[in-house]
C-alpha cells in the first residue's frame, strides 16, 4: 500500500505555487436544452452556438476529453464552447496554436467524441451534488472519480484502446477536469479553489490504509476499460489533470484561465516532463520565465494581457524530449552558424534551430543552444526585467542567445519531480550576466541572454564558463556572438 501511495505521491505535479507570486469559424447552431433533476446529466440550460474544430494539421493528434464540474455554489462563467475554443482551435492565442507553434507542428489535441451537449466537441459538463469542495492543494481524487463515471453515458471510453490491453494509457486519451470556481495555483478561490496538477486517481473512500489497490480507488472502469490511473508500472495508464475555471484577484476581478496553466500541465500528464522551477521551496527559481515548464506559463505579451495568455516557448531541451525537432549538433573545430528564432515555424519543419554543443566522449552532458528572438509566443517575455533592473522590460525585449548546460540526471529527478533543486540541475541556463536564479534574485532578465553589446563570449575562461559540471574543461568556445535578432551568428569551437 505504501508503495502505491508513493507512486501516487510523486506523479502529483502541484504548479506555479511561488512562481506566479514573483511574477507580477465554423460554428453550427444548437437548441437550448436542459436535462434537469438528474446529477448523472450533463445540464446545459442555456443555448449557444457550438463550435466546431477545425482540421488539424499535426503529425501527433491526441485525443482529449474536457469534462466541466460545477455545484450547487459553483457554476460556470464561461459556456462549453468557449472552452471548446480554447482548447481546440488553431487560432491565435488558443491551445492548439500554441502546440503547433511551439512543437513545429507534431503535436496538436483532438476533441474526443463525446455526445453531450455540442456533439464531439470534445467537453462534457456534469453537475455534482453539494457545494464545491474547496480542496485547494489537496486531493481532488473523489471528485475527479464521481465526475468522470457521470460522462460514462456520453463517452465510449472503450473505442480509445486502441491496443485492446484492458487500459487507456496517456497516448490513447487524455482526461482534463475544468473545475467551477477559482484556481488555487494564482491565489483565487472562490467560491472554492482547485490547485492545477497533473496526477492520477487515488480516493481513500473508507479511511482504512491497509487497502489494496482497487477499482475506485486508483482507478475507474467504464466500458470495460480502465482508466486515470498511475501511468507507473503496474498500471500504465492515462492519469488526468486538473484546474480550475477562473484566475483572478478577488470576486469581483476575476477571468477564465488562461492557456498557459493548461499547457503546463499537459506538459506534465501527456508528455512527462517534470517541473523546471525549484520544487523545494527554497526560493531558487530553476529556469526562471524562459520556458512553459517554469515561470514561462505565466507569459503575457503587455500590460492589459491577463498572465498566461503568451506562454512563452519550451526550453531547447523540452523540446529535444519530446522529440519536437531535431537538433542541430555543431561540427569539430571551428564553424560559424546563422541561428533563426525559434518562433518561427513557417520555416521549419522536422529539424529546429537549435544547436547541441557537445563532445565525442560524453553525451549525458552538453550544451544547448537557441534564438529566443521577440515573435510569437516568444512575445509573452513582457514580464523579464530590464538588465540588473527591477523594472520589468515590458515591450522593449528583443532577446538573443540562450545557452543551457544540460546533465542527463533524468532518471533520478523525474519520480520525486526534482529537477532542478540538487546542485547538479538537470538543466541550468547559463546567464550571460546579472546571474540571479539560483539566488532567487528575479525570474529571468534580459541580460540573462547573450547578444553584442552584453555579454558575447562563453569558452573555458569566462564568468560563466564552458566547463562541465566537476569542473573540468570542456573545451568548447561560444564567441562572437551578433546583436540581437531574428537571425543570429555564432562561433563555435570544440
Amino acid at each position: 500500500m505504501e508503495a502505491i501511495k508513493s507512486i501516487l505521491k510523486i506523479q502529483s505535479h502541484l504548479c506555479f505555487a511561488f512562481i506566479f507570486i514573483l511574477f507580477f469559424s465554423q460554428s453550427c447552431q444548437k437548441n437550448s436544452s436542459s436535462r434537469s433533476g438528474s446529477d448523472n446529466s450533463s445540464n446545459i440550460t442555456e443555448s449557444e452556438t457550438c463550435f466546431s474544430a477545425p482540421s488539424l494539421n499535426a503529425s501527433t493528434q491526441v485525443p482529449l476529453l474536457v469534462i466541466r464540474v460545477q455545484y450547487s455554489n459553483a457554476t460556470f462563467q464561461s459556456s462549453a464552447s468557449t472552452w471548446s475554443k480554447k482548447f481546440f482551435s488553431v487560432s491565435d492565442g488558443n491551445l492548439n496554436h500554441y502546440f503547433n507553434e511551439t512543437t513545429y507542428g507534431k503535436y496538436q489535441f483532438s476533441p474526443a467524441n463525446e455526445s453531450s451537449g455540442c456533439t464531439n466537441d470534445g467537453v462534457v459538463t456534469v453537475t455534482l451534488s453539494g457545494n464545491h469542495p474547496d480542496s485547494q492543494r489537496n486531493s481532488f481524487g473523489c471528485e475527479a472519480e464521481k465526475a468522470v463515471r457521470k460522462t460514462d453515458n456520453f463517452v465510449n471510453y472503450s473505442s480509445y484502446d486502441l491496443n485492446n490491453d484492458g487500459v487507456l494509457g496517456i497516448g490513447e486519451l487524455q482526461i482534463i477536469f475544468l473545475v467551477a470556481g477559482g484556481e488555487s495555483a494564482y491565489g483565487f478561490n472562490s467560491p472554492g479553489g482547485i490547485w492545477a496538477s497533473a496526477t492520477s486517481l487515488y480516493c481513500d473512500k473508507d479511511g482504512v490504509d491497509n487497502v489494496t489497490a482497487i477499482e475506485g480507488e486508483y482507478w475507474v472502469e467504464l466500458d470495460s476499460v480502465e482508466l486515470m490511473g498511475p501511468k507507473e508500472a503496474p498500471f500504465s495508464m492515462n492519469g488526468f489533470s486538473q484546474f480550475g475555471e477562473r484566475h483572478g484577484d478577488n470576486e469581483s476581478s476575476n477571468w477564465d484561465a488562461t492557456i498557459g496553466v493548461i499547457a503546463h500541465e499537459l506538459g506534465h500528464a501527456y508528455f512527462d516532463l517534470p517541473d523546471l522551477y525549484c520544487t523545494d521551496e527554497s526560493g531558487c527559481e530553476g529556469i526562471g520565465k524562459f520556458g512553459l515548464m517554469g515561470g514561462g506559463a505565466w507569459g503575457k505579451q503587455s500590460s492589459s494581457e491577463k498572465s498566461g495568455a503568451t506562454p512563452v516557448h519550451m526550453t531547447a531541451w523540452t523540446k529535444k524530449k519530446i522529440s519536437a525537432c531535431n537538433l542541430t549538433r555543431a561540427d569539430n573545430g571551428t564553424n560559424s552558424y546563422t541561428l533563426p528564432a525559434v518562433y518561427r515555424t513557417s520555416s521549419f519543419s522536422s529539424t529546429c534551430p537549435i544547436y547541441k554543443v557537445d563532445n565525442d566522449t560524453n553525451d549525458t552532458e552538453y550544451f544547448l543552444v537557441e534564438n529566443r528572438s521577440k515573435g510569437g509566443y516568444d512575445s509573452g517575455f513582457y514580464g523579464l526585467l530590464d538588465g540588473n533592473t527591477q523594472f520589468s522590460v515590458g515591450s522593449g525585449y528583443s532577446g538573443g542567445i540562450l545557452i543551457w548546460h544540460f546533465q542527463d540526471i533524468l532518471s533520478s529527478c523525474l519520480s520525486n519531480n526534482n529537477c532542478q533543486t540538487g546542485s547538479t540541475k538537470l538543466l541550468d541556463l547559463e546567464e550571460a550576466n546579472h546571474a540571479d536564479l539560483d539566488s532567487g534574485g528575479s525570474t529571468g532578465r534580459t541580460t540573462h541572454l547573450y547578444y553584442s553589446g552584453n555579454n558575447s563570449t562563453f569558452n573555458n575562461s569566462s564568468n560563466p564558463s564552458s566547463k562541465w559540471n566537476d569542473n573540468s574543461s570542456s573545451g568548447i568556445s561560444i564567441t562572437n556572438i551578433s546583436a540581437a535578432g531574428d537571425d543570429m551568428t555564432i562561433t563555435v569551437s570544440k
